[in-house]
This record gives structure tokens, C-alpha cells and sequence, in this order.
């Protein structure tokens, strides 16, 4: 009998517990500590580099935390408690039910030294285990990087002057400009040299913003100490914690120069003897690519973009808009047997003055189906300072690219070019490109392509073309 009331007791306590803690963490768990710390090159904007400590704190219990549970800590070193409060708060993370990290930061504390140092760890307000290093032999953080930032079609390529010596290197860009959160990443394990930061579509990169770089470097990771056989729990490491502001002309700029080509019909009365129409042929668009965007061409209204082949003799200036990140030239339309003279290498100039020679572009092929005609276009003039153009779709279009050209023959070939997604355009008058219905008449160039027209690489996409003046002769 005295063994069953036992049972039946012990039933009951245990169904008491549950009813009353079931969601609490059963205060006989045990934890596990693993960690890795050490001394860090801290540096913050164009403040001077300091030496502070970093790291990241892993706990794991036998028992699921509470939902909340807070991890914090206190760090004594060799000239007493690191940082202003006796115990930091960091952000916990909570990796699974039973696992919980933080950040080993302590801000604001720059005077490391090498020594002891002791961390003592707190779940909510228990202290729970305590920790010490040894750091007697590591004497500073990692160093600070010298770099060149490079701003691409894709995104922001960091390279490294010396490499940096860490099992785990990120960075971060935000824009600080933009009322946005975007922020570019990237990330390299083992000792780098560079970094990429891969370009989303939405982040805004350009040269009139500001930025801020943050790089982070750890020569080990919470990962090295995970529990198992022969694994060190505690591991010294060092630490590179560096946030740069950058401006947008701060970054260098991969600047690209190519020419794409679409298979096209030959327009209706293009050459009615010689051609038949709806046969194929090519257009050729050349392609100056800013990742930052183009420059103010009011700052200097004569430094024309002026794209050239050597030998060759064809050259076609172009305008364009503050923030355009492509500047683009027509550079021919040919038939397949005509179109090889178009093949050599490009070289674009402002002002005449400054030249960056280009790669050789890929040979077109006869090959691939051309977009339907363009239907009959629509162009009106609101003003007479202005041009609004409508157009029905191509069947298959993506893009259209639009050229205005005005047809005076003692104006220099000039052109605006807009690039668009819809089936209209204004066509206001600039300072660049002023219109005057009463006195000009203007050229108009469309290309219709499958896919945007400006990227590199495009060879032989289907599209069409047409042209028409306005005011008609």
C-alpha cells in the first residue's frame, strides 16, 4: 500500500507541475557554454583605429528556454570590469528552442590590453556560468584594411590591399541618402582579398548619395567551438569590427563599353529593289554603361558622348540625362552580308579629350525570328517646345528605345535617347536637346526588343525597327 500511495503521489506532482510551469524552463537544466573572444580593431568613421574586445556567446540548455529568455554578460580584465554597466545587454538570438547566442560586443570600450579575462554569463538575471580567457599572447585585433571600392553593373566589388586574415569577413552597404533599409551584403570564408556585394534591382547606387560601409572580420566562428568530441569550447580570436561613410563619388567605377545587336526585318520602303521586306538584318546599339549614373551634361554642355570606330570613319554624339546609367549610339543597320563591318573595337570620348578603348564585339549570326513590324506611330506636339509619342504593342516587346533626332543639316547628329516599358513618351525640350516645332524637324528611330537592350551580352534578340519624321514633309 505505501508503495502505491508513493506512485500515486508522485503522479499527481508531476501533473501539478505541468498544469502550473509547463511552459517554463525546468530550473534543474544544465547548460553548455561555447564561445569565441578576443581583442578587436575597432574603427568608427574617420575616428582613429582603436583596440576593444568582440566575440559571440552560445548557450545550450537540456531544457527549452522560456519564450524571451535574455542572455547578457559581465567582462572583468586585467584593469577591472570592461565597459560602463556592470552587465551588457546585447540581442539575443534564439537558434533553436534550446540554443540561444549574442554578440560579445561591449561599446564604447577601446582600451584592451593582453591578459585574463573573465565573462560572466546571465540567462534573464541568473548568472549561470562564468568563462576565462587567457590573452597574454594575443596582443591586438586584426588589422584595419586598406581598400578600393569599384561599383559595377552587378554590384560594389571591395578589394583588398593585403588580405585579411579571417576564417569569415562580411560587409554591408546602406545608403543613408534613402529613407529605405536596402542594405548590400556579401561574404567570404577563409582569408580574402575581395568581396562582392551583389546589386539588387531597388538599391540605390549612384554618385550624388551617401553610404556607410561596414566590415566585419573574425579570425574564428561560434561554429569552431560547437560541442563535440576533441572541439575546444572556448577559442581566442581576433577581430576586426571597421564602418567607413562613403559618398557616391567616393567609389571607382567599372565603366563598360560594348555594342549589342537585334535581329530586325527590313523596314516597309526601306529598299523595296534590293531587299524584300521582312528579311532578316541587324541593328547594332552601342553601349556605354555608368554604374553610377552619367554626369551632369549641363557642367559641361559641349563635352559631347561621341562613340568612334578606328578606321572606320562613323561616329554618332549622343545626350543624355543626369542619372542615366547607359548612354547609347546607333552604330548601323545591315544586312547579315553587311554586318561584319560593323565588328571592331569601339572607343567612346568627352569633349574629344579623354578615350577608354572597348572590347571587340561578338560577330551576329542569321539566326533567330525578328518581333513584328512596329504599327504606325502616333506623334503630337502639346507645345511647341515638346513631342508626345504613342504607339500600339509588339506582340512578344518588352522594351521599346526611342531616338530623336533633329533632321536641320547644320545641327550636329545629337540624339536623345529613352528607353521605356509603356507604349507612349514625352519628349520634353532640354538645354541639350532644345525642340522648336516651328522651326525643326525631327527624326524618330524605334527599336522594339524581347528583353531590356542595354545589358551586356545581348546578341541577336528579336526586335524591330521603324523610323518616321515629324512634322511629315
Amino acid at each position: 500500500m505505501p508503495q502505491r500511495l508513493t506512485y500515486l503521489f508522485l503522479s499527481s506532482l508531476v501533473l501539478l507541475l505541468a498544469a502550473c510551469g509547463g511552459d517554463h524552463q525546468d530550473p534543474r537544466a544544465d547548460h553548455s557554454l561555447h564561445s569565441v573572444f578576443g581583442p578587436a580593431t575597432l574603427i568608427d568613421g574617420d575616428a582613429l583605429s582603436s583596440q576593444g574586445v568582440a566575440g559571440v556567446l552560445g548557450v545550450r540548455s537540456t531544457q527549452p528556454f522560456e519564450e524571451g529568455a535574455e542572455l547578457s554578460f559581465a567582462i572583468t580584465g586585467p584593469d577591472g570590469p570592461v565597459g560602463n554597466a556592470p552587465r551588457v545587454t546585447n540581442p539575443t538570438e534564439r537558434v533553436s528552442s534550446d540554443y540561444l547566442t549574442t554578440p560579445l560586443e561591449v561599446e564604447g570600450f577601446t582600451t584592451y590590453v593582453p591578459g585574463e579575462y573573465l565573462i560572466e554569463v546571465y540567462i534573464d538575471d541568473e548568472l549561470i556560468d562564468s568563462i576565462t580567457y587567457d590573452l597574454s599572447e594575443v596582443a591586438a585585433g586584426l588589422d584595419a584594411p586598406d581598400f578600393t571600392a569599384e561599383a559595377t553593373l552587378q554590384g560594389v566589388t571591395l578589394t583588398f590591399d593585403e588580405e585579411i586574415p579571417a576564417l569569415l569577413t562580411r560587409a554591408y552597404l546602406r545608403n543613408v541618402t534613402d529613407e529605405g533599409d536596402l542594405v548590400l551584403t556579401g561574404a567570404a570564408q577563409g582569408p580574402t582579398g575581395t568581396l562582392e556585394l551583389a546589386l539588387t534591382p531597388d538599391f540605390p547606387l549612384n554618385r550624388s548619395d551617401d553610404y556607410i560601409l561596414t566590415i566585419l572580420a573574425d579570425s574564428a566562428t561560434l561554429a569552431n567551438s560547437a560541442e563535440g568530441e576533441g572541439s575546444a569550447p572556448h577559442i581566442p580570436a581576433r577581430f576586426l569590427r571597421y564602418s567607413q561613410n562613403l559618398q557616391g563619388d567616393d567609389f571607382d567605377e567599372k565603366v563598360e563599353l560594348y555594342y549589342n545587336t537585334f535581329t530586325v526585318s527590313f523596314p516597309r520602303d526601306y529598299d523595296e529593289a534590293t531587299y524584300d521586306a521582312g528579311e532578316p538584318m541587324y541593328v547594332g546599339l552601342a553601349v556605354l554603361s555608368l554604374p553610377l549614373g552619367a554626369p551632369d551634361p549641363t557642367e559641361n554642355p559641349w563635352a559631347m558622348f561621341k562613340l568612334e570606330r578606328p578606321g572606320y570613319g562613323l561616329y554618332t554624339g549622343m545626350t543624355w540625362n543626369e542619372g542615366d546609367r547607359y548612354i547609347v549610339g546607333n552604330m548601323g543597320l545591315n544586312a547579315a552580308a553587311g554586318f561584319e563591318e560593323l565588328v571592331g573595337d569601339l572607343s567612346f570620348s568627352f569633349d574629344g579629350t579623354h578615350y577608354i578603348y572597348g572590347p571587340s564585339p561578338v560577330s551576329a549570326s542569321a539566326s533567330g525570328e525578328p518581333l513584328h513590324h512596329l504599327p504606325s506611330l502616333t506623334v503630337d506636339a502639346p507645345t511647341a517646345t515638346s513631342l508626345y509619342l504613342e504607339w500600339e504593342a509588339v506582340p512578344g516587346a518588352t522594351h521599346y528605345t526611342v531616338l530623336i533626332y533633329d533632321l536641320d543639316p547644320q545641327v550636329e547628329p545629337t540624339p536623345m535617347v529613352f528607353l521605356t516599358e509603356a507604349t507612349q513618351l514625352t519628349v520634353p525640350s532640354t538645354a541639350q536637346f532644345p525642340i522648336d516645332i516651328d522651326s525643326s524637324e525631327y527624326g524618330i528611330y524605334m527599336i522594339a526588343s524581347a528583353g531590356h537592350p542595354f545589358l551586356p551580352g545581348v546578341t541577336n534578340m528579336p526586335g524591330s525597327i521603324a523610323d518616321w519624321a515629324f512634322p511629315a514633309p
